[in-house]
């Protein structure tokens, strides 16, 4: 039985008119996916670029970096990066700058600065989690 051109492209438009819908329902997915901090291990260690955050699973931690940049000594013979960290559990913390092998103590945890790039378009930091 053959079917008429009239009612294929009715049935067509019925299956394009979906096609809207599902595109709309991925895109709102993907950018929902966005807002979401990534997960990171107690132990591994992870890279952060500025105003990016991270949660650590098991721990009830989130790290942000609020900033990074360098600073020169008074003897302008050298520089340092420094980070500046946000780190939120189940109480709040407000900024701290810390540097690079320093380490920050929160509850049962050791948050460790290992590298800082203040240069580039993206400037970063690595740092690692660990139990104490």
């Amino acid at each position: 039985m053959k079917m008429k051109p009239t009612r294929a492209l009715k049935v067509f438009w019925r299956h394009m008119n979906k096609l809207p819908i599902a595109i709309a329902l991925i895109i709102i997915f993907v950018t929902a996916c966005g807002f979401l901090p990534r997960k990171v291990k107690v132990g591994e260690e992870f890279t952060l670029h500025s105003g990016e955050k991270i949660s650590v699973s098991g721990a009830d931690l989130t790290i942000e970096v609020k900033s990074i940049g360098h600073q020169w000594y008074v003897d302008r013979r050298a520089e340092s990066g420094y980070a500046e960290l946000i780190i939120k559990g189940r109480g709040a913390s407000g900024p701290r700058k810390v540097g690079v092998g320093e380490t920050v103590d929160e509850r049962d945890y050791v948050i460790k600065v290992n590298s800082i790039n203040p240069f580039g378009a993206k400037p970063d930091c690595a740092l690692i989690v660990n139990q104490k």
